[in-house]
Formats: structure tokens, sequence, C-alpha cells
């Protein structure tokens, strides 16, 4: 048997051995595993300086198998295609090996593409850190450990485009690292434009949090207020955290190329009228595109409801809707549905 020779012996033949063969070799007994272990991992390192080892020890999420590697002299840094070991650990969730990475040197500001950035809600214009990786995975344990080490090591937040994670975070309707960046006090201002998106996407939770955090519920980022945009998009759920957290029911928007509207009638034209074909087309099948139009449509109808259980003042819409550049036949069907929802408030509260 071979753990009955002498140790030097079993080093000679170790040498001529490839690594995955020694690797097998010292799983085989106690008493081999005790001599040939050190070996194996120091030829694991001098093979490629601890790049595929650490790949799958991190991948594999192997904490022990990672931390002998780095014992025995492998590079956090070693990388495949710009790929470190920690951007794996970020990507995976693995926070345990990421931190470890970080004991052993793991340098943060490594950067690299991701495999399919097309596949993400937000657009991901250069590469990421490894903070960057745990942000557009939802890995907020991960996020943490690494902007509290941002913050040990003085490293400014600006490395890192904070504002460009959050959207992310927020696109990708990551609530937890949501959370996590608004822990850390986000400017009111920069918090107020950056919940463009989650209005229009319809985020209900995602625009609660950002408004409890500061974000302005009236604030103009464009000519409508956000009320206007998520009675655009038909989003009831998120006009009502915005009613709740006191949004004003008739505020009037302000565009130079359009007459002022309420949120009401802002509903109400998407409700008769739609969104534009063209431009859905351009970005779905025909099927999803009426699929879409219909949901615009639905949603339209529950916000204008909302509205007027709000206290949305119906005369005053139609009024407006008088002003409307659009067609005698819109106006009529607009007026129409706006005293169809006032009845079916007051039926459903009769």
């Amino acid at each position: 048997m071979l753990d009955s020779l002498a140790p030097e012996l079993i080093y000679m033949i170790s040498d001529r051995l490839t690594l995955p063969s020694l690797a097998s070799i010292v799983q085989t007994c106690h008493t081999l595993h005790n001599i040939l272990t050190p070996e194996f991992y120091k030829r694991a390192v001098e093979d490629d300086n601890g790049l595929r080892g650490l790949q799958h020890a991190t991948t594999a999420d192997n904490y022990a198998l990672a931390r002998h590697l780095l014992y025995y002299g492998a590079d956090p840094n070693v990388s495949c295609d710009e790929r470190t070991p920690l951007h794996i650990a970020a990507e995976l969730g693995h926070v345990s090996i990421a931190h470890l990475l970080l004991q052993h040197g793991a340098d943060m500001l490594l950067s690299c593409w991701e495999e399919h950035p097309e596949k993400r809600l937000y657009p991901i214009a250069g590469p990421l850190s490894a903070l960057g990786y745990a942000v557009s995975n939802g890995h907020a344990d991960v996020a943490e450990l690494l902007l509290d080490e941002m913050e040990r090591s003085g490293i400014s937040k600006d490395v890192f485009s904070g504002e460009t994670l959050f959207q992310i975070a927020a696109a990708e309707r990551h609530t937890d690292v949501v959370r996590l960046f608004l822990k850390r006090e986000m400017d009111p201002v920069a918090l107020s434009w950056l919940m463009r998106d989650p209005l229009q996407r319809g985020y209900a939770e995602i625009v609660e949090m950002m408004i409890e955090a500061g974000a302005d519920v009236e604030a103009r980022p464009s000519t409508w207020r956000p009320l206007h945009s998520v009675a655009h998009k038909g989003h009831a759920d998120v006009a009502r955290v915005l009613l709740e957290h006191g949004a004003e029911v008739d505020a009037l928007s302000h565009a130079s190329h359009d007459q002022p509207k309420t949120p009401l009638v802002t509903a109400a034209k998407m409700g008769v009228i739609g969104p534009s074909e063209r431009s859905l087309m351009s970005q779905l099948s025909e099927e999803d595109c009426l699929r879409e139009i219909q949901r615009y449509k639905t949603g339209a109808w529950e916000v204008a409801k909302l509205l007027i259980e709000w206290g949305a003042d119906v005369d005053w819409a139609i009024h407006l809707v008088h002003g409307l550049g659009i067609t005698v036949q819109e106006r009529q069907d607009i007026i129409e549905f706006l005293e169809d929802a006032r009845k079916d408030v007051n039926v459903g509260s009769g």
C-alpha cells in the first residue's frame, strides 16, 4: 500500500503525478491526506497562481479550500478575463468567501464586464466592481460587507457610482439592497430624481421606501408630478402609496407644449386613447403590444376610480378635457369615461 511507504518516497512519487491525480490520492486515506495535503495546495498555487482552485472554491462556496489555498500563497486578485474570485463571490452571494478574500488583500476596485448584461432590466453601460455584482444580483449581505470595507479603507463612494448602483437595485426589485442604500442617508434631492424609474415600473414597495427615506412625493423631475406619471402608466398601487403620503390629488402638470392636466385627466386620456402603438411595437411583438395596451387601459380605469375615491374633482377634470388637443370623438369618449368612473365609485360607496 502507498501509505506504508516512507514519506520521502511518497513525495518522490507525488512529483510525477498530475494535480487531479494527486487530489484523488490525498482523499484515499488519513495518512496520505496528512502527508500530501500541503504538497497538493502548493502545487495548486504554483500551477496557475491558484486561479482554478480559487475559482472552484469560490463557486462551490468551499470556505476551507479557499482558506487553505490563500494560506499557501494563492493570489486573491488572480483573474480570468479580469474576473476575480471576489467578483464570483459577490455575484453568487457567498459572503464568507468574500470576507476571506478581503482579509487576504482582494482589491475591491477591480472591475470586469458582466457575462450577460442584456438580461438586466436596467442597462449597465460599463464593467462592474465586486459591489456592482453584489448589488445587481440582490446580495445585500455581500453589498453591506463591501460598503463597510470601503468606509474602513477610506475609499470614496463616488468610485462606485452609488446612484447608478441604486438604480440597478431598484430596477431589479432587490428591496433588501435598496433598503441598505437608503440606510446610508442618500441625498433627498437625488432620491427624488431616482424615484422616476420605480414610478414608471410600478414598484409600489420601493417607491414607498424612497418616500419614507426623504424623496419628495411632489417632486418634478419632469413636467409631471409623480402622481401624473403613475396615472399615465396605470399603476394604481403606486398611486395609492403617493396619495397616502400626501400627494395632491388635483395637482396640475406644467408642460409648455400641452394643456395642464390633473392626474385624473391623465388617467382618463390613457384609458380611452391608450399608449402609442408605434412606440410599443418597436419594443414588443404584436401580441405582447396588444396585451400591454390593455394593461395600460385597465390600469388607467383603476387609477381614475382611486383618484375619485380620494376626492379628485371630476367636473374640473371634464372642464380641462375641453382644452386638450384631441378629436371631438376622443373628447366625448374621455368625458364618458370620467362619468362612468364617478358612477362606479358612487355605486361602490353607496
